[in-house]
């Protein structure tokens, strides 16, 4: 499997100050996939709606630990 490397910008002045997470879709959960936390962030929840297909990939913020 290929490694990609994500890189978080900013939208009107919101950046990821605490880094990211990459979550994956397994056709049943959300697995946490990649851990990319920073400056004390710690991994968000898992996102709420389901995922599309089974590999999806969703990126969030990390947020306040």
């Amino acid at each position: 499997m290929e490694e990609y490397t994500v890189v978080m910008a900013s939208s009107y002045g919101r950046t990821a100050t605490m880094g990211h997470c990459v979550w994956e879709y397994n056709g049943t959960n959300w697995s946490l996939k990649k851990d990319e936390s920073e400056n004390g962030g710690i991994p968000s929840v898992p996102p709420q709606q389901p995922g599309r297909f089974k590999g999806q990939l969703r990126v969030t913020p990390c947020v306040a630990g």
